[in-house]
């Protein structure tokens, strides 16, 4: 019994048989919308990088530092 029957009568065993049938029907472009990804707007990637980034903490400066030990000194 061929694939094709085989298929037609829902007993297709193998994923690989039904993408060799379909290659050979020419249908392969059927599958398409399974593995296209979706685009996005370049605005909607910056906003999606910006959220992904860490937010760097950032140290006080010695000029800050020193103003405020000249205050504890007081």
């Amino acid at each position: 019994m061929s694939s094709i029957v085989r298929m037609e009568e829902g007993e297709i065993k193998s994923f690989e048989s039904f993408i060799r049938i379909l290659r050979t029907l020419g249908k392969i472009d059927i599958l398409l919308p399974l593995v296209e990804e979706e685009e996005i707007s370049p605005n909607e990637y910056f906003k999606m990088m910006q959220s992904t980034q860490k937010k760097t903490r950032r140290r006080a400066s010695k000029s800050k530092l020193t103003t405020k030990q000249e205050e504890l000194e007081w």
